[in-house]
């Protein structure tokens, strides 16, 4: 392992106080911040295509599409969406 590197982090005086009783308690803080570093890591950085797909699937599965309103172009095409977006916003003129 390479040269360990010392980060200083502000807390509130709740957080403060819970981090002195755990000191009291024998409890390591800075082992508590490696594994919540490591573990925020692992779920943020090293997410792979599979993770990334299976949050997709949970996020349309909480917000669906609204009934009746299949979209009529690709979202892929700038001058579709560009043309789609005009009739929108003449609709919600009117």
């Amino acid at each position: 392992m390479g040269r360990s590197k010392l980060i200083n982090v502000r807390l509130d005086a709740d957080d403060a106080g819970k981090a002195r009783a755990l000191q009291e308690r024998g409890v390591e803080l800075s082992a508590i911040v490696r594994r919540a570093v490591r573990s925020e890591y692992a779920r943020r950085v090293k997410a792979s295509a599979a993770d990334v797909a299976k949050t997709m699937e949970e996020i349309y599965a909480d917000h669906p599409a609204q009934r009746g309103s299949p979209r009529t172009f690709d979202v892929h095409d700038r001058r579709a969406f560009a043309a789609a977006m005009r009739r929108h916003l003449k609709r919600r003129r009117r």
